[in-house]
């Protein structure tokens, strides 16, 4: 089936208007075709979104009437989607004056954790209170970092960035993305989370909601009980208890996934989320150690890959390290996704690279995640390839375009250590924000596009899960077929935000944190 006619079938589903032999065919398709699944689930959630922004008018009908969003029985239903966006406008107009009404009431603080970058956009025509807080109808975009606050009903929440919200009032919370905890008292009763693909109402409960871009929906009961309604596809419902996960599948029913409550947060830490790899030895398989305070850290899977896994051990800055180069080659590959979108991180670890190596066309990566087109800021990668001028090995960021150039040559045969920070911030000509230490110093990397030039759209978004993204790879690009990396590494931390210059001397001088980790 042409990408045109997939794509007029999946509106027909999702409009009521596909005739069952059209179902059953088009879920064929969706089982066997993960591409096909995808383009589903980025039209399903438009579809979703803008009847969100519809069905939002109901509460403001009698200030700006609005057609009724179904129509009669007796009438032929019609396709949603390019209606509904000449609505959105009326909604919008409704959605302002509700916004101007409600007067900023229910001013309620917030705190982030260190690191954390974070922007609310409050209502237009409320003010914003001084300091973090947060009205009814205020946008938060958690660009990295945590965020907690206790609502007007007793409700506490904590979201992990990267995120995107709206207060929409003191019972509702609209969680366009992001990973977030709730726990709900007897008093607040029927408070609801809404995302993309599902509705999620309190039974005086605690629960986490997953809320991803590039993936589906999730819901995780961990006290209590919750009532969830997808709100795509056969739009299924189900009371789930203590214990119970479900995950939205493409035909909007709700499929059973095992609980996995260490995935949430429950309240601020006072360190930046990290995962840590120490390299120091392997498991009977090949299992590499993963720890850190990074949410689900103990449950990630990571593997060296290699025809002779011990001979790959060497003595490095702290305790043992890991020679990529050895023998046939080795990398390490993992389960982690890695951080999406936006999201501020900050990657710290020991390298050494003999003199002669990474002499290859291809340049393999220390470290990668993300989309592999060049054409797109999608991706973060961490590799050494040689300046093609001068023939130089030098350290590089790349996040697809856009690249940042180390001006140092590092092919001594000697460990040095290597911070790597993106800020989540964009400069003025449209390029992100980057940071590169070496040896606990701060350089000035220089700024270049790669061989396909400007990015298409400058934007950084780095993609996770999902069809032809990679996941956490060591000492390998992110899709295969590249030589592994030359090189050895030690000590690898990868933080959920911007680290100070305190904890990167500490890190480049003992291999730890000025914690201890």
């Amino acid at each position: 089936m042409k990408q045109v006619e997939l794509e007029n079938r999946i509106l027909e589903l999702l409009d009521g208007q596909a005739s069952a032999a059209q179902v059953l065919e088009l879920e064929e398709i969706l089982k066997a075709d993960p591409e096909a699944r995808s383009v589903y689930r980025s039209l399903s959630r438009l579809h979703s979104a803008l009847c969100v922004r519809y069905e939002a008018a109901a509460e403001v009908q009698a200030v700006l009437p609005i057609a009724p969003f179904q129509s009669s029985q007796n009438e032929k239903p019609k396709r949603v989607l390019p209606w509904i966006l000449a609505a959105a406008a009326a909604v919008a107009i409704a959605v302002l004056v509700l916004s101007k009404n409600s007067g900023g009431a229910n001013s309620v603080p917030y705190q982030l954790s260190p690191g954390s970058v974070c922007q609310v956009t409050y209502p237009d025509g409320v003010k914003g209170p001084e300091g973090h807080f947060l009205v009814d109808g205020a946008y938060v975009e958690l660009l990295g970092g945590n965020f907690e606050c206790s609502l007007a009903n007793g409700v506490h929440l904590v979201v992990e960035g990267p995120a995107e919200f709206t207060l929409a009032n003191q019972d509702l919370v609209l969680l366009n993305q992001g990973n977030a905890w709730f726990d709900v008292p007897e008093v607040a009763k029927g408070f609801s989370v809404r995302t993309h693909e599902v509705d999620v109402v309190d039974l005086e409960s605690e629960f986490g909601v997953l809320a991803l871009s590039d993936a589906p929906d999730q819901i995780h009961v961990l006290r209590g009980s919750v009532i969830a309604t997808t709100r795509i596809g056969t739009r299924s419902s189900e009371v789930l208890t203590a214990g119970q996960a479900r995950v939205v599948n493409h035909d909007g029913s709700l499929k059973t996934l095992p609980p996995t409550p260490g995935r949430f947060q429950k309240a601020l830490s006072g360190k930046i989320p990290y995962l840590h790899f120490g390299l120091d030895g392997i498991g009977v398989n090949g299992e590499i150690q993963v720890d850190g305070s990074m949410p689900g850290a103990s449950s990630i899977k990571a593997r060296l890959i290699s025809e002779d896994s011990a001979s790959h051990f060497i003595p490095g800055p702290v305790g043992q390290a890991i020679s990529f180069s050895s023998g046939s080659g080795a990398w390490i590959n993992t389960d982690w996704p890695g951080l999406s979108g936006k999201a501020p991180r900050s990657i710290a670890f020991w390298f050494k690279i003999d003199p002669g190596a990474q002499q290859t066309d291809t340049f393999p990566a220390a470290i990668a995640w993300g989309n592999p087109d060049n054409h797109f800021n999608r991706k973060w990668k961490i590799w050494f390839p040689r300046d093609p001028d001068n023939g130089q090995l030098r350290a590089c960021i790349s996040f697809g375009a856009d690249r940042y150039y180390d001006p140092a040559r590092l092919d001594d045969g000697s460990w040095h250590h290597l911070t790597a920070i993106y800020t989540g911030k964009t400069h003025e000509d449209g390029t992100p924000d980057c940071l590169l230490y070496l040896d606990g110093v701060l350089s000035k990397p220089e700024h270049r596009f790669g061989p396909d030039g400007p990015p298409v759209m400058r934007n950084v978004d780095t993609q996770t899960g999902g069809p032809g993204n990679g996941p956490l790879r060591i000492g390998y690009g992110i899709y295969a077929g590249l030589p592994t990396f030359q090189g050895s590494l030690d000590e690898i931390y990868i933080y959920q935000g911007v680290i100070d210059e305190k904890t990167i001397r500490s890190l480049s001088s003992n291999g730890h944190p000025s914690d201890g980790k």
